[in-house]
C-alpha cells in the first residue's frame, strides 16, 4: 500500500516534514469541516454503543420516569392516566416508550368443572390503546400494542407505547396522557374469555404503594447533540 501510494503521488520516498514546514500550513475550510464532522460522528457512535447507567436504571421497575394512576378498572378494562407535564426535555424526541404493568395471578377461579370440556387456555390477549379525549367530551381510541401473555403468572409485563406518546405529543401536550388496556380471550369463545378474566393488573401490596402502579419509561434522544 505504501509503494502504491508513493507511485500515485509520483514520489520515490516518504517526504521528511520539518516543523517549519507546518508553521504556515493552511488547511482548506471544507477539509477541516469534513474532518470535524467525521470526528464527531465517531465519538457519537462510541457513546451510543455503550449503555448509560441512566438507561439501565430506567429499565428497572420502580425507577420509572412517570408513575401513572388507575382511574378505572374491571375484569376486562383498565384505564390509566399519566401526568406528562415537563416530562420530555426540550430539544429532544422520544425514541421509545415502554408501559410496564404489574400482573398478579388469580388462582381462585380455575373453572375446573368446565375445563374438561374445553381445549386448554393458557394465555390472554392484552391490547393497549391510546385514548384521545376530544373537545366534545367523547373519546377516540387507537391501538398501539397487542400480544398474548400467560394468564397464571405474577410479575411485570412490558408493552411498546411509543406510538401513543407520539400521538399525544402532536395533539394534547397540555393534558395528561390516557391509556386503556383491554383483556380478551386468546381465541373466540366464552370459555377463553372467562379464563382471560384471571389476568389482573393491579398495585402490589407492599409498604411502598408506588410499587405496582402503571409505569411509563421514556427513552429520549437529545437532538442538539445527535441531531
Amino acid at each position: 500500500m505504501k509503494d502504491a501510494l508513493l507511485q500515485k503521488l509520483g514520489l520515490d520516498e516518504v517526504p521528511k516534514i520539518q516543523k517549519r514546514d507546518l508553521e504556515n500550513l493552511l488547511v482548506p475550510a471544507h477539509i477541516k469541516n469534513k474532518y470535524l464532522s467525521m470526528l464527531k460522528m465517531h465519538h457519537s457512535r462510541r457513546r451510543r454503543s455503550l449503555p448509560s447507567l441512566a438507561g439501565i436504571l430506567r429499565g428497572v421497575p420502580g425507577n420509572a420516569d412517570i408513575s401513572g394512576e388507575y382511574v378505572y378498572s374491571d375484569t376486562t378494562r383498565h384505564r390509566m392516566v399519566f401526568d406528562m407535564e415537563a416530562r420530555i426535555p426540550d430539544h429532544s424526541e422520544v425514541t421509545m416508550a415502554e408501559l410496564k404493568l404489574y400482573q398478579r395471578a388469580s388462582h381462585h377461579r380455575r373453572y375446573n368443572v368446565e375445563k374438561k370440556n374445553h381445549r386448554p387456555v393458557n394465555n390472554a390477549r392484552v391490547s393497549v390503546y391510546w385514548v384521545e379525549v376530544l373537545s366534545s367530551g367523547s373519546n377516540r381510541t387507537s391501538l398501539v400494542d397487542s400480544r398474548l401473555i400467560p394468564i397464571h403468572e405474577t410479575g411485570w409485563k412490558s408493552f411498546d407505547v411509543t406510538q401513543a406518546v407520539h400521538y399525544w405529543s402532536k395533539t394534547q401536550q397540555k393534558t395528561p396522557m390516557h391509556l386503556e388496556v383491554w383483556i380478551e380471550g386468546e381465541r373466540p369463545g366464552s370459555y377463553a374469555a372467562e379464563m382471560a378474566k384471571s389476568v389482573r393488573f393491579t398495585t402490589q401490596e407492599q409498604t411502598d404503594n408506588t410499587l405496582g402502579k402503571p409505569e411509563l419509561i421514556l427513552y429520549t434522544l437529545n437532538l442538539e447533540e445527535y441531531g
